[in-house]
């Protein structure tokens, strides 16, 4: 049976837990079922998981076989069995009993949250609860991505850079060397061709695409105000946010998902002249510029498979859909699967 948020959050350590928190720990949750007289936990063994109880009635009984009656619904019952390990009591149910067992691992997980969202030493201090960073990269579709292990790894590779209005944060055709985000202030993104096309407050990226790609930037951001960005290493930035979000498939995963029905879209990002001299078939000719004009009118519900006959441009395209929340895969060795 599967674990539901609502139970979860009868108990103390969950009582917060959010759906994205929820999703990260799931596949380290197990309900199960025990009868009378089973012993739940045997004091001096370690630990497989951290136990709740969830319907029935427990004793505890120590070294000194004090024994103390857990009842289920009970303010008790909010807290584990026991968390030490190995055990300092054993657990024995008196009655048939449902015992919520939570790996670890989930615990650890959670933490990394927390330590990510409340009291991060990079967290701008001062600044309103709206202009949290922080918060506004973990609500975008890209860093809901990321692996909540890695958060707090990827937080602490940020560094704080302090401008002044008018200071040129990126400059077109030069060389992509970081990835930026404002953490209070305000820039215009400006091109040679087109002057200002947009402009970026607080929370808003922006810098990713030359890195990805490794091309030079195809705008300049300049300062409007005073302000603060954060910024992340090209290394760090492969490492920690490219690497983790851009996922691989073989041909014959992807005929696997064909068997079974799955509903996906194969696209190619090449030029229509490279599509015409060979292309996967079935694939969807979309260029790399054409496609960030299309992303708005592309379905939500299916899977897209970006070839990778693209190179570079096959992981920015990717990049591009995950960064607005589609599920996106490359798909490996293409060439090897041309056909009519």
């Amino acid at each position: 049976m599967a674990v539901t948020q609502a139970l979860l959050q009868r108990f103390k350590p969950f009582e917060s837990i959010t759906d994205e928190q929820m999703e990260a720990i799931a596949p380290h949750l197990e309900l199960s079922h025990a009868s009378k007289g089973t012993f739940l936990i045997k004091r001096g063994k370690p630990l497989k998981a951290i136990s709740f109880l969830v319907e029935g009635r427990v004793d505890l009984v120590d070294a000194s076989f004090n024994s103390e009656s857990v009842e289920a619904g009970t303010e008790r019952s909010r807290d584990p069995l026991t968390r030490q390990s190995p055990s300092d009591v054993s657990a024995l149910a008196k009655s048939d009993v449902e015992v919520l067992n939570v790996e670890e691992q989930a615990f650890e997980v959670l933490d990394n949250w927390r330590d990510v969202r409340v009291g991060n030493p990079l967290a701008g201090e001062g600044q309103d609860s709206g202009d949290d960073w922080m918060t506004a990269l973990l609500d975008s579709p890209l860093f809901s991505q990321v692996p909540p292990t890695q958060l707090q790894q990827l937080f602490a590779s940020f560094e704080p850079v302090t401008v002044e209005a008018g200071d040129t944060v990126v400059e077109e055709s030069a060389e992509g060397d970081y990835f930026y985000v404002i953490e209070f202030g305000h820039a215009k993104v400006v091109t040679r061709f087109d002057g200002e096309v947009a402009t970026l407050g607080p929370g808003k990226f922006f810098g990713e695409e030359a890195l990805v790609g490794d091309t030079i930037r195809n705008a300049s951001v300049i300062m409007t105000t005073p302000g603060v960005v954060m910024r992340l290493s090209k290394e760090n930035f492969k490492a920690l946010l490219q690497e983790p979000l851009i996922r691989y498939l073989t041909g014959e995963e992807l005929h696997q998902q064909a068997v079974e029905g799955e509903n996906y879209l194969i696209i190619d990002v090449r030029i229509p002249l490279e599509y015409r001299m060979g292309h996967v078939k079935d694939s969807a000719n979309i260029p790399l510029a054409s496609l960030r004009k299309r992303l708005g009118k592309l379905a939500g519900g299916a899977s897209y498979v970006i070839t990778d006959d693209a190179g570079k441009r096959s992981e920015v395209a990717a990049h591009l859909m995950c960064q607005a929340g589609f599920n996106t895969f490359i798909l490996k060795n293409s060439s090897e699967h041309y056909g009519s």
